[in-house]
């Protein structure tokens, strides 16, 4: 019900609604998929990253072994030179040591054959002994030149090595120092002497002439120094001023303090006394000349008596002519406040009752025009009946405007005719279900044309129905199916005809299952049906 704006649509709303939602539905899963292309992106980075930091540790690491790897060729490739000199002497010393081995077997043969031979027996006691002692001197030159070829051949490997290390280092040394000593010749010795030393001579100046300005300089940080002593012991002597100051600064400052909590104190007893002469009230004229002669004493001596004289009173309330004042200030407020009160409860009760009597001609309003579309919906659905929406009150009071009242509202009745004439008419509790379903419908129906919704959801509404209320019901929905969607579930054939979308519902393995099928499988799906029933 209510007041209904149709420059605007709901449905159209509701589609706009529906397009913008598909469109953001569509642009989030494009969102999450362009998330998810930048997930994997990142992730293949971060792989390629830990890929390539690998492999230039790898690199690192292959380059430091094949720098170690050279090193440790060049060193073998040393090693291998000195070896190489050692074998080469070695073979010399080898071919020397043969060579003596041979002359000592020549020699060894020879004396053995002589040994052998029989002038042995024809030596003498003499030659005899000689000869022996010439075999003890031969064995121990033989040993002793066994020791002194070892010493030889070491003392050859030794010089070998020299040998080497000389020609592959030291010669190659002198050789450069040669080249740069030819390099040069005398003439140009003695120029860069000559530069050198005049080089020497400058720098000398520079340091003469540094050190004066050191000297200067030492000079200068002297003055300075002496100068910042003396600022800093008047800097001192200022900042003792400066505190002495500071504590006169203070002490004027509570003085000036206690200057104004006595001039405070003063101004507040000044202020009592006058508020006690103002509530004495109003004096003559003479009055005010009347003491003017008298001395402070003899006015004390007649305040003390006039205090006297008021201790007589002090039962009387002494405030009772300011709470007077306040009370009748207080009544004035209250007194206003409550016409304020007044006037805002009746603008109150004003804008109710305009808003009741709009309230009441909406409803009535919308009451109307149910009740009409119900009247012709229910002859569409039902040809030759008639029907017709009354509201039920609880008193009836004529034409008058509490009749019109929602509030002597009591409920809606619903009178139903399927054969016309309004002798047929009944109530919804004498209807049987397949006519309660057709009054149903009809209401909704009306209530679509009043106020529309998007779409409408029915479960099985024809399950009751003959075949020509469904064919009826079927025609309906055709017809309004323009302002709204209607989504209907059913096992009748009727409303197949005008549908535009089919929907199975299948339960297999424990589970319902929905898709998209064809007008005729919708079809043959309703003729199983009806055939099992």
């Amino acid at each position: 019900g209510g007041f209904i704006e149709h420059k605007t649509s709901r449905l159209d709303a509701f589609e706009r609604k529906v397009a913008a939602e598909r469109k953001l539905k569509k642009t989030r899963q494009e969102y999450d998929n362009i998330e998810g292309r930048v997930e994997v992106e990142n992730q293949k980075e971060a792989k390629l990253t830990g890929e390539l930091n690998k492999k230039y540790a790898e690199k690192l690491h292959l380059r430091n072994i094949l720098e170690g790897m050279q090193n440790d060729n060049k060193k073998l490739a040393k090693d291998r030179d000195i070896e190489e000199s050692k074998q080469k002497n070695n073979e010399a010393e080898l071919a020397r040591l043969r060579a003596e081995k041979e002359q000592l077997v020549a020699q060894i043969r020879s004396i053995q054959s002589e040994l052998r031979s029989d002038l042995v027996d024809e030596l003498n006691s003499q030659d005899q002994t000689e000869l022996d002692t010439l075999t003890s001197a031969t064995t121990d030159l033989r040993s002793k030149l066994i020791d002194t070829s070892k010493l030889r051949a070491e003392a050859e490997s030794k010089k070998k090595i020299i040998e080497t290390e000389l020609s592959t280092n030291l010669e190659k040394r002198a050789e450069e120092l040669q080249q740069e000593l030819n390099s040069q010749s005398q003439e140009e010795a003695t120029e860069e002497f000559d530069k050198e030393k005049e080089e020497l001579r400058q720098l000398n100046e520079a340091v003469s002439e540094l050190n004066e300005q050191a000297k200067d300089a030492e000079a200068t940080i002297d003055k300075i120094t002496a100068r910042h002593r003396k600022i800093q012991m008047e800097l001192e002597k200022l900042k003792g001023q400066e505190s002495d100051h500071d504590k006169q600064l203070q002490s004027e400052a509570n003085n000036v303090d206690k200057f104004f909590t006595t001039r405070n104190n003063l101004a507040r007893r000044v202020q009592d006394c006058r508020i006690k002469i103002r509530n004495i009230g109003a004096l003559a004229r003479e009055e005010y000349t009347k003491h003017g002669s008298s001395s402070i004493k003899t006015l004390m001596g007649k305040l003390k008596k006039c205090n006297g004289q008021l201790g007589k009173f002090s039962h009387v309330n002494k405030k009772a002519l300011d709470q007077y004042t306040s009370f009748t200030q207080q009544r004035e407020e209250l007194l206003q406040r409550k016409l304020e009160l007044d006037e805002g409860g009746e603008a109150i009760r004003k804008l109710i009752d305009h808003l009741d009597q709009k309230k009441d001609e909406a409803i009535n309003r919308t009451f109307k025009g149910i009740a009409k579309h119900f009247k012709t919906v229910f002859k569409k659905l039902v040809p030759g009946g008639n029907g017709q929406i009354t509201i039920k009150r609880k008193e009836d009071l004529g034409d008058s405007k509490h009749n019109r009242s929602t509030e002597n509202f009591s409920g809606i009745g619903i009178k139903v005719s399927f054969t016309g004439g309004s002798g047929g008419d009944r109530l919804i509790k004498g209807l049987s279900g397949g006519q309660q379903s057709i009054v149903a419908l009809s209401l909704i129906f009306a209530i679509q044309r009043c106020d529309p919704s998007p779409f409408y959801l029915f479960d099985e509404i024809d399950a009751n129905l003959d075949a020509v209320y469904r064919r009826a019901v079927a025609d309906m929905i055709r017809e309004q199916c323009s302002s709204a969607q209607f989504i209907t579930t059913t096992f009748r054939p009727e409303l197949l005809e005008h549908a535009n979308k089919f929907y199975g519902v299948v339960f297999q393995n424990k589970m319902s299952k929905i898709g998209e099928i064809q007008r005729e499988d919708a079809q043959d799906i309703i003729s199983q049906v009806e055939q099992t029933v």
